[in-house]
C-alpha cells in the first residue's frame, strides 16, 4: 500500500507542478517564432525528446548535460525546457525518499546504457507464455484479463515505455495465488525499462497491470520467464 500511494502521490505532484499547458501532448504552446531552420517544440512531448538525448544519471540523480540556451538552439523553447527541469527535480525528490525506506525497492534507467530498440527479447529460449501488451492513455492502470502461466514460469519480464514524460515511474504487477506483487522503476523517455514480477505460482491463470506517471500514458509488452 505504501507503494502504491508513494506512486498516486508523485504522478499527482508530477502533473500539478507542470501545469494545465504541459500535462498533454496534445496541448500546444503559443509560439512566435522559429528560429533558423530548427523546428521549434510545441509540446512537452517534443521537447522532452529533445532533451531525453542529454539526460543523464549520476549518483541516482537525474540531470540534463544541456543549458536552456543551448536546448533554445534545439528548438526547445524556455519554459519546456523548465517544465523537464521541474520534473527531475520532483524525480529526484522521490528517489532520495524511497531511498530511506528499508521496504522499498526502486530500479533506476541509466537512459545512456537502457536499450532503445522496441523489438521483444533476444534469447526466446528464457521465455515462455503469456505474452501481451498493455496500453494506458494516463496514470490509470491497465489490468489484463487471466492468463495461462505455463509450469516453470517464474514471474513476468515487462519491457515498459512512456509516451512524453522525461523520467516516468512505472508501477508493474503480477497476480497469481490470490494476491499480486508488484515493483516499480524510473524510466526514461526513449528507451525501454524491464521489470520483473516474480508469480507465487506456476501453472494457473495469472493476471498482470502496468501503470505510469506519464499523464500520457504508455505501454508496457510483456512475456513470462523461465
Amino acid at each position: 500500500m505504501k507503494k502504491c500511494n508513494f506512486f498516486l502521490a508523485f504522478g499527482l505532484v508530477l502533473t500539478l507542478s507542470l501545469g494545465v499547458s504541459s500535462c498533454s501532448q496534445d496541448d500546444v504552446l503559443e509560439v512566435n517564432e522559429q528560429k533558423g531552420n530548427v523546428a521549434l517544440c510545441t509540446t512537452r512531448a517534443e521537447a522532452n525528446m529533445v532533451l531525453s538525448k542529454y539526460l543523464e544519471l549520476n549518483n541516482e540523480q537525474y540531470t540534463l548535460s544541456i543549458s536552456a540556451e543551448e536546448a533554445e538552439k534545439l528548438g526547445v523553447p524556455f519554459g519546456l525546457y523548465e517544465d523537464a527541469q521541474r520534473e527531475l527535480s520532483i524525480t529526484n525528490a522521490l528517489i532520495q525518499k524511497l531511498k530511506n525506506d528499508p521496504n522499498t525497492i526502486l530500479e533506476l534507467t541509466d537512459p545512456k546504457v537502457a536499450p532503445k530498440s522496441r523489438s521483444n527479447w533476444d534469447t526466446p529460449s528464457l521465455y515462455s507464455a503469456p505474452t501481451g501488451t498493455l496500453r494506458t492513455n494516463g496514470q490509470e492502470e491497465a489490468i489484463s484479463g487471466f492468463v495461462w502461466a505455463p509450469s516453470g514460469t517464474k514471474g513476468i519480464e515487462f519491457l515498459c515505455r512512456a509516451n512524453a514524460a522525461l523520467t516516468p515511474l512505472y508501477n508493474c504487477k503480477t497476480y497469481s495465488s490470490g494476491a499480486w506483487q508488484s515493483k516499480s522503476a524510473i524510466g526514461a523517455l526513449g528507451v525501454n525499462t524491464t521489470i520483473q514480477v516474480p508469480l507465487y505460482v506456476s501453472n494457473d491463470n495469472i493476471r498482470v497491470a502496468f501503470s505510469t506517471s506519464d499523464s500520457n500514458g504508455g505501454t508496457a509488452t510483456y512475456q513470462g520467464y523461465n
